[in-house]
């Protein structure tokens, strides 16, 4: 799971689109370490972490 800021922009102008905090939810292949699915949610990380069955005490690290 990874939360992130993120920023969208036109192309051509540089001018901002839109802005939201997201979370994408990666499952990796333990064998081949490969992503084997991604998910993205628009609510942010706590509701990322609710769709996959976690809970926030389950998060290892925090990174600002």
């Amino acid at each position: 799971m990874v939360e992130q800021d993120a920023r969208w922009v036109d192309v051509r102008t540089g001018a901002e689109q839109g802005r939201a905090r997201i979370a994408s939810e990666f499952l990796v292949d333990a064998v081949e370490r490969r992503v084997t699915r991604y998910v993205r949610h628009d609510q942010g990380v706590l509701a990322a972490l609710a769709a996959a069955g976690l809970t926030d005490d389950e998060v290892t690290t925090w990174v600002c």
